[in-house]
């Protein structure tokens, strides 16, 4: 598969004007240990201008829980978006709402039958095609990190590293998006999503996150360390956490820790 250059001229020219304006910087790296990392330690203060870094690899990525983000320079895309949220707010939401803006963005290449496994797993036939890590830091104000790994193409050794089922945009599609186009494409839906979400809250997302919800009244096992829970997923709450009927239970539950690991039955 050809590998396109990032190129800062082709990402802007998905962007609107309007989140061109908003725009401090998009840094583009060949590597780094982490795009997350690397936009915390350029944060500037009282700025309400939004940065994005994007690399062809990461030497330390990182998923929940630090769990390592299989990060090779193989044509993947890897992108972060650090923004500064008008008022305080539940990370649980923005996860939500990145999740959506995702799948809409591939959506628009013909990439299609995505769904979202609460609170930030890619799927495509329960494999895993991406992953949102979000982030959060408050000070004087509150900043947010949405950390996004897609998959184009997995080489072997990495694939033989991650222990779930995985696919790429390589296998879902003969000609996968520019990665590029698709890259600023996903910022400008991301920008609106957040400006949208503190204009409106998380309904509006919360409503589109059910059409892609990968657990919603499907049999799942809920884990926090040695203890394991079988239940049924049942939808997310008003504020993005996850809600779950335990087996033979008549009780809802809910989760808002993403330290919980969640599996759909095989």
């Amino acid at each position: 598969m050809t590998r396109t250059p990032l190129s800062k001229a082709d990402i802007l020219l998905a962007l609107s004007a309007n989140n061109q304006n908003k725009l401090a910087d998009i840094y583009l790296l060949d590597s780094v240990n982490s795009t997350n990392d690397y936009l915390w330690q350029q944060l500037p203060e009282n700025t309400n201008n939004v940065s994005v870094c994007i690399a062809n690899s990461q030497t330390a990525g990182r998923g929940r829980r630090g769990d390592p983000w299989q990060s090779p320079n193989s044509g993947n895309l890897y992108l972060s978006l650090l923004w500064r949220l008008n008022s305080p707010s539940d990370i649980n939401g923005i996860s939500i709402l990145a999740g959506v803006a995702l799948i809409q963005t591939l959506a628009a290449y013909d990439i299609h039958q995505l769904q979202l496994k609460w609170p930030n797993d890619l799927f495509y036939q329960q494999q895993k095609l991406g992953g949102i890590l979000v982030e959060s830091r408050i000070g004087k104000q509150q900043h947010i990190m949405i950390g996004i790994g897609i998959n184009y193409y997995l080489p072997n050794t990495s694939q033989q590293q991650i222990s779930q089922a995985t696919t790429s945009l390589s296998l879902l599609h003969e000609h996968p998006p520019c990665r590029n186009l698709l890259a600023g494409s996903l910022i400008n839906n991301l920008m609106h999503a957040l400006s949208q979400f503190e204009q409106d809250g998380l309904a509006p997302f919360s409503q589109q996150w059910a059409d892609y919800d990968a657990c919603f009244q499907q049999p799942i096992t809920i884990s926090d360390g040695d203890k394991h829970i079988v239940a049924t997923g049942q939808g997310i709450n008003s504020d993005g956490s996850f809600r779950y009927q335990i087996q033979d239970k008549k009780e809802i539950h809910s989760i808002s820790s993403s330290d919980y690991s969640i599996k759909l039955a095989t």
